[in-house]
């Protein structure tokens, strides 16, 4: 048994793998004996089946079966021996000898296979030394730290009692409603809170300046706006546990007649969080603690920046795989473009978008493989997480997000969306680091108008325009 590797193109190494009859015959007879002894003939009893027999009716598929087992064995061996990252996987070359596999002839076999070597990242234009690539990062001013600032103290921000209403602090306001009896209408007391948005407006210039305890009567449509009418319908049903469906239209038209009585009881009012040690405390999860104020600005400010990181290595790799496909030609036989691009279509125009989207194919996939680019599976999931978390508005429910999680793996398509996603971010953050890159400072604005161009969104009706 012998193997041999020449170059043939520039791009293409032929592997020749010389089997002799020596190589195999032990291999073929023990085989021929396993197929006699397993071999269920009528007219014969299992294991009793003569060899010659065998032979002529299953040794042309024995030994077919042995040599390319060999074949595969040999290829995978040398392949890693070499430590050659070939694009695809062997071509049978198109100058292979037909062999009909006659286990009588005693035959000596010579396989042919060529193999695309990937490109010399180094040689390749658009691409090492002398290329400089913008960088783009986003300029925070202080109004939007202002503004990211705001968000926190509201989100540790809580409600405190006031003792009269303000309408610029927009109160929330708890009524004890009194409702008398009427046609279908039971006299009933609850409580009952609104936001100073829920209010119509002649109610609200009514309330201001009024303190608990104070009384004001009218309809629901008088005070409340009519979106928030329900609110008063359900606990007027749940006050007087009333369970037919059905009953909330007619109730509201009922309720909707009578004068009310709205008793003031609490006034809240929302209170942002002061920036103090507690707050900064809060803030730092489980970070290092934030010392004060200008820290938790500036950490703000490279949160704001650190949200266009991503968009900005995204268009670093268009500009890169732009510059890469137009500076280089795609040096690649057609025989593997067809074959492990094109699905062995041999009609097929090789147009230059497609020669274009090889050559980037095979320039990403090369870097990937030099820098150790994986995607594991604990990565898709928790892309997969991400995604679920978002489309249910942030829930927290770990026990749900892992069981749609589990479901969506069984997605091929979805593992492949996560998968792509992944394997290009992971590239950007590569591509930033190797190249060279010139900083450039762009105001939200500017920044946002760069997205635009560079990934404009498709217009829905386009399609259907045409």
């Amino acid at each position: 048994m012998e193997i041999t590797t020449e170059r043939i193109e520039p791009g293409t190494e032929r592997i020749r793998v010389q089997i002799n009859h020596s190589d195999y015959d032990a291999d073929f007879k023990r085989e021929l004996n396993k197929a006699a002894q397993e071999s269920n003939y009528k007219g014969f009893r299992k294991g009793k089946v003569p060899k010659g027999f065998v032979l002529r009716t299953q040794g042309q598929n024995i030994l077919y079966n042995l040599i390319f087992k060999k074949i595969n064995e040999i290829l995978s061996q040398h392949i890693e021996k070499e430590g050659v990252d070939y694009l695809f996987d062997p071509l049978p070359s198109e100058d292979q000898a037909s062999y009909d596999f006659n286990p009588s002839k005693k035959e000596d076999f010579l396989f042919l296979f060529d193999l695309c070597l990937p490109p010399n990242l180094d040689e390749m234009k658009g691409w090492g030394v002398e290329n400089t690539y913008k960088d783009y990062q986003l300029d925070v001013t202080e109004e939007e730290v202002d503004e990211r600032v705001k968000e926190f103290k509201k989100a540790h921000g809580e409600l405190s009692d006031a003792e009269v209403v303000e309408a610029d602090k927009q109160p929330r306001l708890t009524f004890e409603l009194n409702i008398p009896e009427g046609e279908g209408v039971n006299k009933t007391d609850f409580s009952i809170g609104f936001l100073w948005t829920e209010l119509t407006e002649d109610f609200a210039k009514k309330v201001e300046g009024a303190k608990p305890g104070d009384q004001f009567n009218g309809t629901m449509g008088d005070f409340i706006q009519e979106d928030s009418h329900k609110h008063i319908v359900n606990q007027y049903i749940e006050a007087n546990e009333i369970s037919e469906e059905g009953s909330e239209d007619e109730l509201s038209k009922l309720l909707g007649d009578l004068q009310i009585e709205w008793n003031l009881d609490t006034i809240s009012v929302f209170q942002e969080a002061e920036i103090n040690e507690d707050f900064l405390k809060k803030v730092s999860g489980g970070g290092d603690l934030i010392k004060d104020e200008a820290e938790f600005r500036e950490k703000l400010a490279e949160m704001i920046a650190s949200e266009y990181i991503g968009i900005s290595r995204s268009i670093m790799l268009k500009k890169l795989r732009e510059r890469v496909t137009e500076q280089n030609e795609l040096d690649m036989p057609e025989k593997f473009i067809r074959e492990f691009v094109l699905s062995g279509d041999k009609e097929k125009e090789l147009t230059d978008d497609i020669k274009k989207s090889v050559l980037w194919s095979v320039f990403s996939t090369t870097l990937a493989k030099q820098k150790g680019i994986q995607v594991t599976e604990e990565e898709v999931k928790s892309f997969l997480a991400n995604q679920v978390i978002n489309w249910m508005r942030g829930v927290q429910d770990q026990q749900l997000i892992m069981s749609m999680v589990e479901r969506m793996m069984e997605d091929k398509a979805a593992v492949d969306n996560a998968t792509e996603n992944i394997f290009i971010n992971k590239l950007a953050a590569v591509v930033h680091e190797a190249v060279d890159k010139e900083e450039v400072k762009l105001k939200k604005a500017d920044f946002d108008q760069l997205i635009e161009e560079e990934f404009p969104k498709s217009d829905p009706n386009s399609e259907e325009e045409e």
